[in-house]
């Protein structure tokens, strides 16, 4: 993932080398697809086709955004399939090619109602011979919500085309020309996007106290 903050004052969890909580090991991880997509009838085997393949191809990259935006690894294979079903829910509405489009639309949705049942979970009470390595683990993870909630509330601000861009480019890691080509746009118009995004991004992050110079790393240049 790309920087988007640098300094303990600007949302620090979140930089290249501080992705504890947000990191995946694609090797590591085994994902079944819903019960949903195995239990469609008949009539419905072109569909079953459609959404096995896509499946395969983006389960994973579902799953790895799921934990960048900062759903718990306890969590992200249910809401991973949560994702999915919503795509089979509505497969009717979603050409042929805007699949990842979708998919990603759905997951930022999910993601954040995932973060809200998280925050209301109780943490796990320390035993006595953990209970320093406990607190401390306590207040980490606490940190870590509370940074990726401000991340989440900056991004909340931004209108939806600069975050979906922004998002792909900083936290996704796509390439200006991938951007364009999944958001069906011009390469100008995605360059256009970014830069607006940008500056969106630091005008929201100033407005909620996060330093300029964590805000202004949050993107490269697109060019």
């Amino acid at each position: 993932m790309r920087a988007v903050a640098s300094n303990a004052n600007g949302l620090s969890c979140l930089s290249q080398g501080g992705q504890r909580a947000l990191s995946y090991d694609h090797a590591q991880t085994a994902l079944a697809p819903p019960l949903g997509l195995r239990a469609m009838s008949r009539p419905d085997e072109a569909a079953l086709e459609r959404l096995a393949e896509v499946f395969r191809r983006d389960a994973r990259w579902v799953f790895a955004l799921l934990r960048r935006f900062g759903v718990e690894a306890a969590d992200a294979e249910d809401v991973t399939q949560e994702v999915f079903l919503v795509l089979r829910a509505r497969l009717g509405e979603v050409a042929l090619g805007e699949e990842r489009k979708f998919l990603f639309r759905t997951a930022t949705y999910q993601a954040a109602n995932a973060r809200r049942r998280a925050r209301r979970r109780p943490l796990s009470a320390p035993s006595d011979a953990d209970e320093l390595t406990s607190r401390s683990d306590a207040e980490r993870e606490l940190s870590e919500r509370d940074e990726l909630e401000l991340l989440q509330q900056i991004l909340n601000a931004m209108p939806e085309d600069l975050r979906v861009a922004f998002v792909l480019y900083e936290i996704e890691e796509m390439t200006v020309p991938e951007i364009a080509a999944i958001l069906t746009v011009p390469l100008g118009t995605a360059k256009s996007r970014l830069l607006r995004a940008r500056h969106s991004f630091e005008r929201e992050a100033k407005r909620r106290g996060v330093k300029q110079d964590a805000a202004g790393g949050a993107a490269r240049s697109s060019s």
